[in-house]
């Protein structure tokens, strides 16, 4: 079986999910220790900006003479391996795993793995995996989950076959600004809709106050109370970007309460990086990729 990719149409995203062709990729995948969700981690003792020692568990190569070494599953991660019988086997983000106890390979006849890009999934037979999903007014995916053969709807659920989500073919063909109840046909219904301006007059306005799919998502995930976020700022927009759209996403996050992992700056850079602290240039001290938390706690 080839290896098939659908998506989950909300309104702010489309969510990719695989169902994965092979068994044995799917059950590495989810149980090899640098596959994607587990991995080996050991204590690191380091100095924080204060001067303090502190000691935390970072991701190591194996070494088996290293007693103090544990498997993690990963940040934002999470797998659930469903054997032919028994309990199934669940490996949560950030906790500490016990592969002795998960169904071997050859008894395992379902496996959902989830990250912060999507779903993966592979099946013994068509239907061990279930998809539960409700919806919103326009007709748009609201909520979902996926879970294994004996997974039962929940109040308001619907269950759906995975060839009800949105193809491969229809995803790259149909844009997200042609789908009601997008923010992108949201967007594209306002613009049309605001008055013919002169194009300098327009240009200027643009800057000042346009808001990009990327401030907007992020709203939504702090009035949403998500206690972590990681920001790539390369995927924003060229627009987004050029209007001052990185500062504003930046003052939405202190101003919430987040604080960025301060390990992917120099040393030098770091107490102001953390406490949102401009340059002599005016503006933030920014990595491409950062992992924001709630209340400044340590992102590891």
């Amino acid at each position: 079986m080839k290896s098939e990719t659908r998506y989950i149409v909300t309104d702010v995203v489309s969510v990719p999910v695989c169902r994965m062709g092979g068994k044995g990729e799917a059950y590495r995948y989810a149980t090899g220790a640098g596959w994607g969700v587990v991995d080996w981690y050991g204590e690191v003792t380091e100095k924080d900006y204060m001067g303090n020692s502190v000691t935390r568990m970072v991701p190591v190569n194996r070494d088996r003479s290293d007693k103090t070494q544990k498997m993690f599953c990963d940040e934002d991660t999470s797998a659930v391996l469903y054997p032919k019988y028994g309990v199934e086997f669940v490996i949560s983000s950030l906790e500490e795993i016990n592969l002795k106890e998960a169904p071997k390979q050859a008894a395992t006849d379902a496996i959902v793995i989830s990250t912060c890009a999507g779903f993966d999934f592979w099946e013994n037979e068509r239907g061990a995996v279930k998809i539960f999903v409700t919806y919103d007014e326009n007709g748009l995916i609201d909520n979902y989950r996926l879970d294994g053969w004996n997974g039962k709807p929940e109040d308001g659920e619907t269950e759906i076959a995975f060839e009800d989500l949105q193809s491969d073919e229809e995803y790259w063909s149909i844009a997200r600004a042609d789908i009601p109840g997008t923010l992108e046909f949201a967007r594209k219904a306002e613009a049309a809709a605001e008055p013919a301006v002169e194009p300098e007059e327009k240009k200027e306005g643009e800057m000042k106050e346009y808001k990009g799919m990327y401030q907007r998502n992020l709203e939504l995930n702090i009035a949403a109370g998500a206690p972590s976020l990681f920001i790539n700022w390369l995927n924003m927009s060229e627009r987004e970007a050029m209007s001052g759209g990185a500062d504003r996403c930046t003052e939405l996050l202190l101003a919430a309460g987040y604080r960025p992992d301060g390990s992917v700056v120099r040393e030098d850079l770091r107490e102001k990086y953390e406490n949102g602290v401009r340059g002599e240039d005016g503006r933030f001290i920014r990595a491409p990729q950062e992992a924001w938390k709630k209340g400044g706690a340590e992102v590891c």
